[in-house]
């Protein structure tokens, strides 16, 4: 019976707004001043979004969770989001609805009620929830804390601004930040052995000084895949998927950003000489001539294995949008570089079957089109007025024929037909 009530027969977001340039630009402004607002030496901060960015937060949740459609309305008096689920069942009954309403308030977060299809509850139960939940993770009552620092909620037709208190925060939200990456290795070191990371990591600190004038991704990308395939046929190895997803994060380890690089300790193990030639390859490396694409593949290798694939894509494809908008331009040949990256990261830990045949095909002397195919045909430099008039958005047709491209591209590969 509570899932029957739980359950509708109509939705209560129906349409859906479609990421574009504009809209992903809208989206990292506010990210951006958010930033800013919560570095800022003063007491207090004001927390602002207007309409049209809550409009690109739907389009980007809905980009990420496709079965997922959102909604944020502004009027006078209230904030109101809503979210719908449509469920694969058979019958009327296959929309789970929510709804939350937001209403102004001198001190603190308002919620007037919260909606679960057809259960309505009031709004301090799921805000006493929320506050719960970051008590138990964060502890020493962080959570009620952070949640006691929001001061006046205000609402208009056009934006919803909070007040939050910052001073005194910065131990607070140092320790949020210290918890979020514990968490993180927490998570990490349930599914990966970090001592075999450390392992393949060493053994690239000593590839690097043997091959100092080294510069080309593929060839590092090799030597990593002879490493764990060596490795994997030793009685004492976890396997292939285990071999391959260390030897790949030992790489990311080594070119990835500092902070990613914090989760794995970066700097053990590494002199000062080391660290150097480090920060040198960093900037260095390149795939089919390019640091740029080196890059793009690395990250999203990052993004496949930390986090999941659909993550990796669409990072990369908005990052994409914000180049159209005001950056270098969008590029279709990054986001070949963003998909290559994901996909062998994807398919060297897939299963022992595929993870025995990426080693196969990827082991010895690696050349460039043996991870990345030559990006034929692919237009760059796309700027914000040329997307909107030949591509609109993600899922106009033009911009899908692009993303086939990508696809057949990708195909000519031999480590990319792997299944």
């Amino acid at each position: 019976m509570s899932l029957l009530l739980l359950l509708q027969s109509t939705p209560k977001v129906a349409g859906f707004a479609v990421i574009d340039s504009q809209l992903a630009s809208s989206t990292w402004q506010l990210l951006r001043r958010s930033y800013q607002q919560a570095q800022a030496e003063d007491a207090k901060a004001v927390f602002s979004v207007r309409q049209e960015e809550l409009i690109g937060i739907s389009a980007l949740l809905q980009r990420l969770y496709p079965g997922i459609v959102t909604d944020f309305t502004l009027s006078k008096s209230a904030l109101l989001a809503a979210a719908t689920l449509e469920l694969p069942v058979p019958g009327s009954l296959k929309y789970f609805n929510v709804s939350i309403t937001v209403l102004p308030s001198k001190k603190g977060i308002n919620l007037v009620s919260v909606e679960f299809g057809h259960l309505s509850f009031p709004g301090n139960w799921l805000l006493n929830i929320l506050q719960w939940q970051l008590n138990e993770r964060l502890g020493d009552n962080l959570g009620s804390e952070l949640l006691d620092r929001v001061g006046a909620v205000r609402v208009s037709a056009d934006r919803f601004s909070v007040d939050y208190r910052l001073a005194g925060s910065r131990q607070s939200l140092a320790k949020f930040v210290q918890t979020e990456f514990l968490l993180v290795k927490l998570r990490l070191a349930a599914d990966i052995d970090l001592v075999l990371v450390r392992q393949y990591y060493l053994a690239l600190l000593a590839y690097v000084e043997k091959n100092l004038k080294q510069r080309l991704l593929s060839r590092f990308l090799g030597h990593m895949f002879t490493l764990a395939q060596q490795r994997s046929q030793s009685t004492s190895s976890e396997g292939s998927v285990a071999e391959n997803r260390a030897a790949m994060l030992a790489l990311i380890w080594y070119l990835g950003p500092d902070k990613l690089s914090s989760i794995f300790d970066s700097g053990e193990g590494m002199s000062a000489t080391q660290f150097l030639k480090r920060r040198q390859l960093r900037d260095s490396l390149v795939l089919h001539q390019r640091v740029d694409l080196q890059k793009h593949f690395v990250y999203s290798m990052a993004l496949q294995l930390l986090a999941n694939s659909k993550t990796s894509n669409i990072a990369g494809e908005v990052k994409e949008l914000l180049d159209a908008g005001f950056g270098s331009g969008f590029s279709f040949v990054d986001l070949l570089a963003d998909k290559a990256g994901s996909r062998l990261a994807l398919l060297a830990t897939k299963s022992k079957t595929s993870a025995n045949r990426v080693q196969a095909l990827l082991a010895g002397d690696l050349d460039d089109t043996g991870i990345m195919p030559f990006p034929l045909g692919l237009p760059e430099d796309i700027h914000s007025l040329q997307f909107q008039t030949h591509y609109r958005n993600v899922n106009s047709a033009a911009y899908q024929q692009m993303l086939q491209r990508i696809e057949s591209l990708l195909a000519l590969i031999a480590v990319y037909q792997v299944r």
